[in-house]
């Protein structure tokens, strides 16, 4: 939610921490800084993102009778459905990120 609502560059460790509802130094105990934490959020949204899409797909050809078109048709929409039901991570996560530098890109 802070890297969405400030944007990178302006988000802040101790800003992250608070919106979380832990302290600064909990938060340097899990990340080095907020770059390092940017990229656990995309891991952890990418490895969700994935799951969803291929359950989806595979949910789509549950029968053995649907075709690549309706599993590829399925997790494009299991896609769409989770950016729309997270707006701030994907906000952060396809915009915001790029703010994060090299390896972050």
């Amino acid at each position: 939610a802070v890297f969405a609502r400030c944007g990178f560059a302006e988000a802040t460790a101790e800003g992250i921490a608070r919106e979380a509802g832990m302290s600064k130094a909990t938060f340097y105990e899990h990340f080095d800084n907020k770059e390092d934490c940017i990229c656990a959020l995309f891991d952890a949204a990418t490895d969700a993102l994935l799951a969803a899409m291929r359950a989806a797909g595979e949910q789509a050809d549950s029968t053995g009778e649907g075709t690549p078109r309706d599993r590829y048709k399925a997790s494009i929409v299991a896609l769409l459905d989770v950016i729309a039901a997270f707006p701030d991570a994907a906000q952060t996560l396809l915009v915001e990120i790029i703010g994060a530098g090299p390896r972050a890109i």
